[in-house]
C-alpha cells in the first residue's frame, strides 16, 4: 500500500468517525503497513485484523475498539496509544513498546483470523500457533484493566506500574517480567507462570493466584491481602515485607520459602499468652504465668531466640516458624507441626516431641540431650529427662551437629534425614526408621556386617 493510499483511507475513515456522508470506515485487513509513521492517527474502530504493523509509529494513535485481531505488532512504538477495549486476540507484541498505554478492556486472548473464499465459505487465513505473545515489551504504566490475556506469553516485560485490575491472566506465562508496583487487585492469575518475575510492591489484593508458579518470585512490599493462593508454588520466595492478612497459606507449596510473620499480626488474646510467659520466665514464676497454647496457629512466626521453656504446645501450628537459637526446655510439643520450621541452635533438652511431625526442620546444632532436672532449691539432682521423640517424624530434617545424646527415638521416622555429625551417644538407633537416604548413621545391616568381621 502507498503512503497516498493510506492517507486517503484514514481521512475518509475520520468523515466516517464523525458521521460525515461520504465516508468509509478503514479496511486495512492483512495490509502491509511495515515501518509507517502513524504518530496521533485516528484509527478508532479501525479494521486491521492480520495486519502487518510491525516496526510502525503509533505514538498517541488511537486504536479505541480497533480490530488488531491476529495483527503483527513487533517492535511497534504505541507509547501512549490509545487501545481501550481493541481487540488484540492472537496479535504479536514482542518487542513493544506500550509505555503509558492504555489497553483497558482489551481482548488478547488466542484466535484465528478467517476469510471468506470465492465460494462464500470462511476459511483459515492466519492461525495463532498458541496466545499472543510480548516479550521484551515495555508496558511501564500501560492500563490494562480488564484486559483479556488469558493464555497469553508475556515474557521480560516490564509492566511496572501497570493497572491489571480485574484483568483475565489465566495461565499466563509471565516468567522474569518486572511487575513491580503493578495493580493487580482482583486480576484472576490462576494456573500462570510467574516464575523470576518481580511483583516488588504490587497490589494483589483478592487476587486469584491458584494453581500458579510463583517460584523465586520478588515479593518485597506486595500486598496478598485476601488473595486465594491455593496450590501455588512459591519455592525459595523470601516473604519478608509482604502483607498476607486474611491470607490461607495452608494449601501453598511453601517449600523453601521464607515466610515469618511478626508476632504483632497474632491475635491479641495470643500475644497477651506469650507476654505473660516471657514475664514468668524472667520472673522465676514471681509474676505472669506459663503459655498454654495448646493447637494455636502460630505458623510462619519470627520467633527467633524466644524463650519458651516449659511451654504447652501440644499441637499447635509451628510450620515454617522460626525459632533458630529459642529455649524450649521441658516444653511439651508433642502432635506440634514443625515441618520446615527453623530450630537451628535451638535448646530442646527435656522437651516432649512425641507424635511431633518435623518433616524437613532445621535442626542444626540443636540441643536434644537429656536435660538434668532441678529441685525445688533449683539445685540439680543429678537425674536426667531424656527429650521423648517418640513415633516423631523427622524426614528430611537437617540434624547436621545436631547434640541427641541420650534422646528416645523409638519408632521416631529418620528416613532421608541428616545426621552427619550428629552427637548420638547413648541413642537406640535400632528402634528408629532410617533408610538409605538417612545420612550420618549405620544402618542396621552394616552394624551387623560389622559385628560379623569382628567375630
Amino acid at each position: 500500500m502507498t503512503p497516498r493510499d493510506l492517507t486517503a483511507i484514514l481521512l475518509s475513515h475520520e468523515k466516517w468517525l464523525k458521521g460525515i456522508h461520504g465516508g468509509v470506515r478503514a479496511d486495512l485487513t492483512l495490509q502491509e503497513l511495515y515501518g509507517f509513521d502513524l504518530s496521533e492517527a485516528n484509527l478508532k474502530q479501525a479494521k486491521l485484523a492480520g495486519a502487518d504493523l510491525s516496526r510502525c509509529i503509533l505514538i498517541k494513535a488511537n486504536l479505541e475498539e480497533a480490530d488488531l485481531f491476529s495483527a503483527n505488532l513487533r517492535e511497534c512504538d504505541l507509547t501512549d496509544a490509545n487501545l481501550f477495549k481493541a481487540d488484540l486476540r492472537g496479535a504479536m507484541l514482542r518487542g513493544a513498546n506500550l509505555l503509558r498505554s492504555c489497553l483497558a478492556g482489551a481482548d488478547m486472548r488466542d484466535g484465528a483470523l478467517m476469510k471468506a473464499n470465492f465460494e462464500g465459505e470462511l476459511q483459515v487465513v492466519k492461525v495463532d500457533l498458541g496466545t499472543i505473545h510480548i516479550e521484551k515489551a515495555n508496558l511501564v504504566g500501560a492500563t490494562l484493566k480488564g484486559a483479556k490475556l488469558a493464555n497469553s506469553v508475556i515474557v521480560q516485560t516490564d509492566l511496572s506500574h501497570a493497572n491489571l485490575s480485574q484483568a483475565d491472566l489465566r495461565d499466563v506465562n509471565l516468567s522474569q517480567s518486572n511487575l513491580s508496583n503493578a495493580n493487580l487487585t482482583d486480576a484472576n492469575l490462576s494456573g500462570s507462570n510467574l516464575t523470576g518475575a518481580v511483583l516488588k510492591g504490587a497490589n494483589l489484593t483478592d487476587a486469584n493466584l491458584s494453581g500458579s508458579d510463583l517460584t523465586g518470585v520478588v515479593l518485597k512490599g506486595a500486598d496478598l491481602s485476601g488473595a486465594i493462593l491455593h496450590d501455588v508454588i512459591f519455592a525459595d520466595v523470601d516473604f519478608s515485607g509482604v502483607e498476607i492478612a486474611d491470607v490461607d497459606l495452608s494449601g501453598a507449596n511453601l517449600e523453601g520459602a521464607t515466610l515469618h510473620r511478626s508476632s504483632e499480626s497474632l491475635p491479641k488474646k495470643v500475644q497477651k499468652i506469650l507476654n505473660a510467659h516471657y514475664e514468668w520466665m524472667e520472673t522465676n514464676g514471681r509474676s505472669g504465668a506459663r503459655a498454654d497454647l495448646e493447637g494455636a496457629d502460630l505458623s510462619h512466626l519470627d520467633l527467633m531466640e524466644a524463650n519458651l521453656n516449659a511451654a504447652v504446645l501440644k499441637n499447635t501450628d509451628l510450620t515454617g516458624t522460626n525459632l533458630a537459637g529459642c529455649s524450649l526446655v521441658m516444653a511439651d510439643l508433642s502432635e506440634a507441626k514443625l515441618a520446615h520450621a527453623d530450630l537451628s541452635g535451638a535448646d530442646l533438652s527435656g522437651c516432649n516431641l512425641c507424635k511431633a511431625d518435623l518433616t524437613a526442620a532445621k535442626l542444626r546444632k540443636a540441643n536434644l540431650r537429656s536435660a538434668e532436672i532441678m529441685g525445688p532449691d533449683g539445685k540439680p539432682t543429678g537425674r536426667f529427662w531424656p527429650t521423648n521423640l517418640t513415633d516423631a517424624i523427622l524426614k528430611m530434617a537437617d540434624l547436621i551437629s545436631a547434640d541427641m545424646e541420650g534422646c528416645n527415638l523409638n519408632a521416631t521416622d529418620l528416613s532421608g534425614a541428616n545426621l552427619t555429625k550428629a552427637n548420638l551417644k547413648g541413642v537406640d538407633l535400632s528402634v528408629a526408621i532410617v533408610d538409605d537416604d538417612t545420612l550420618g548413621v549405620r544402618k542396621p545391616a552394616e552394624a551387623a556386617l560389622s559385628g560379623q568381621d569382628s567375630d
